[in-house]
């Protein structure tokens, strides 16, 4: 192809508007003359300017056409090779297209460049020339501020290739106020790149919304829904929203992920090798589609090998896999989870979280002021309603403050701890109520269990070593081993589930409740953050169970009714 000869480069930044729209490089860009700047000229120019330069883009559609492939912005995709703003005019909408003819992708950002891309709807189609058809960066960083990525054509239109690809050391791409949609990939990041995605939705990629390896993955109100299917049907990916490989980092905070679907591991957040922080997400109706492996896991989340995660703050509602209908924790470095509600979700195994550790370790998952409630271990063979523990060698399982309500199984409808002889679970300050019974009672141990200032309604099985720090409750009977310092009573005298704004839900113990002031206290608050103690018998001691009854403090609130899970085992409501 001929060499560029149009008028001179400027030699500092300069700002170019583009005033026509066919795909050209014989372009002057002198504001003087009219119809002389296209979209690849103002580029071509700009590489050669010393920068940052602006593109202004006005409205019109840009048919990114020229053939051939070249790092210079010549032919194929539009090479990006010095700092630049590509932005649309205030009020105007461009649309920026490459079609499969192209054989080559939108965009390409090389030779370090720092470029944002401002206002544009960027259009793709797959191609011959590799996976990605939207913008790569290969060496640089790239900002998309107010853009729409999509195929080109209409709106139900999948295109089976990758619409952002990062894939050096020291790029980065940030996302913001914008939507991907409708790829293969949404955004692939590797080789210890940097992704950031904030106020944007990526909806409806077929394999996955976003895959990091190596890299590091910031999510502020970002928000993924339906990713993971194609025309309704399970795509070919594993992790419908975000995949984390090999060393990479992901924090999401005040997120949402809804509806996504996947085969074998977690339809919203597959993490392996990884480290994960969740804060402040709902996630809601998310699927790992029955592929017949025993190991289709995760309905929201699976917590792989070599990962460590912490979620805090969190909504997991709805979501449904083989095992663990919300979250699977298989064979981690440590997991906690704080203050999380999780209610709900189905699985044919560990209703909604399954825990699993095959190799010996000195993980811990650790329970802060969880609530799990309406939860299911469907089918014949359903275990852990809730909470089911399994393996080998599974981690030290600890339950601090938090509730299990009304979840349901045939085999531990509250939790089910089937692993070896070395299986450690410890409860403190934790509550087991309302959970009915099926073929065992709602608490099934297994190795050991050390219990503290818990509830246990509906009893015990198992055969686990029960060690008893005091201050825990049964009813009825005394099927759980417990010690001279506990009780075993015929009622709880506990309100049913209550639920009122900003609050999780909890369990209040009534004035005159034989949890009340029972045990000494080793704990500073309670599940819902109230002091402890509360004590009405001016002493200093605390409640039994997750929550602590403050004087006075009665019934006087909004029950719910669990949204259709059964009520069997439960005598009485607020008023009742």
């Amino acid at each position: 192809m001929a060499a560029f000869t149009s008028a001179p480069a400027p030699l500092a930044a300069a700002t170019f508007v583009v005033d026509r729209n066919d795909d050209v490089i014989a372009s002057g860009c002198l504001p003087t003359v009219v119809a002389d700047c296209s979209l690849r000229g103002a580029i071509v120019l700009a590489n050669a300017s010393l920068g940052p330069d602006v593109v202004m883009v006005p409205e019109a559609i840009y048919e990114v056409s020229l053939p051939g492939l070249d790092n210079s912005g010549h032919a194929g995709d539009l090479d990006v090779r010095d700092d630049l703003e590509i932005v649309a005019v205030p009020g105007d909408e461009p649309v920026v297209r490459a079609l499969q003819s192209l054989d080559d992708g939108l965009f390409q950002i090389v030779d370090g460049a720092e470029v944002s891309i401002q206002g544009l709807r960027l259009e793709a189609e797959p191609h011959g020339n590799g996976t990605n058809c939207g913008v790569w960066v290969s060496a640089g960083s790239l900002e998309l501020r107010q853009v729409d990525l999509a195929p080109v054509g209409s709106l139900g239109t999948t295109a089976d290739c990758d619409a952002l690809v990062v894939s050096s050391a020291a790029s980065s791409v940030e996302v913001t106020g914008s939507s991907v949609e409708r790829f293969r990939n949404c955004l692939y990041a590797s080789f210890w790149a940097s992704v950031i995605v904030a106020d944007s939705t990526m909806r409806a990629c077929s394999q996955r919304a976003i895959w990091v390896s190596d890299s590091s993955l910031s999510l502020l109100r970002a928000s993924f829904v339906g990713n993971g299917y194609v025309n309704g049907q399970l795509g070919p990916g594993s992790g419908g929203a975000v995949r984390a490989v090999s060393a990479s980092s992901v924090e999401v905070r005040e997120s949402l992920f809804q509806g996504n679907g996947g085969s074998s591991y977690g339809a919203a957040i597959r993490c392996e090798g990884s480290t994960l922080l969740v804060e402040d997400t709902w996630f809601s109706g998310n699927q790992v589609i029955d592929t017949g492996s025993a190991l289709d896991s995760g309905g929201a989340l699976f917590v792989g090998p070599g990962s460590a995660a912490t979620l805090r703050r969190s909504v997991l509602r709805g979501n449904q896999a083989e095992r663990g209908g919300a979250i699977a924790v298989v064979d981690v470095d440590g997991v906690l989870l704080e203050d999380l509600e999780v209610v709900g979700n189905l699985a044919l195994k560990g209703g909604g979280i399954w825990i699993q550790d095959q190799s010996p370790s000195s993980a811990t998952v650790t329970f802060e002021r969880v609530v799990l409630w309406d939860n299911e271990a469907s089918g014949g063979s359903g275990a852990g309603g809730a909470v089911l523990i399994e393996g080998l060698a599974p981690p030290e399982v600890l339950l601090r403050n938090s509730t299990l309500f009304g979840n349901r199984a045939r085999f531990g409808s509250a939790m089910h701890s089937a692993g070896s002889s070395s299986a450690s679970v410890a409860l403190q300050h934790t509550s087991l109520v309302a959970n009915p019974p099926g073929s065992t009672p709602p608490a099934v141990f297994g190795g050991m269990a050390t219990l503290e200032g818990s509830v246990l309604d509906g009893g015990c099985s198992g055969g686990a070593t029960i060690v008893s720090l005091g201050g825990n409750v049964e009813s009825p009977g005394s099927s759980c081993g417990l010690g001279g310092g506990d009780l075993s009573v015929p009622d709880l005298m506990v309100e049913s589930l209550a639920r009122l704004p900003g609050v999780p839900p909890y369990v209040l113990p009534r004035p005159g409740s034989p949890l009340r002031d029972l045990t000494p206290c080793t704990l500073a608050v309670d599940q819902r953050g109230v002091s402890r103690p509360q004590d009405s018998g001016g002493g200093a001691l605390c409640d039994s169970g997750a929550v602590e009854g403050r004087p006075g403090e009665s019934g006087e609130i909004f029950v719910d009714g669990l949204e259709g899970g059964s009520l069997a085992s439960w005598s009485s409501q607020v008023g009742g």
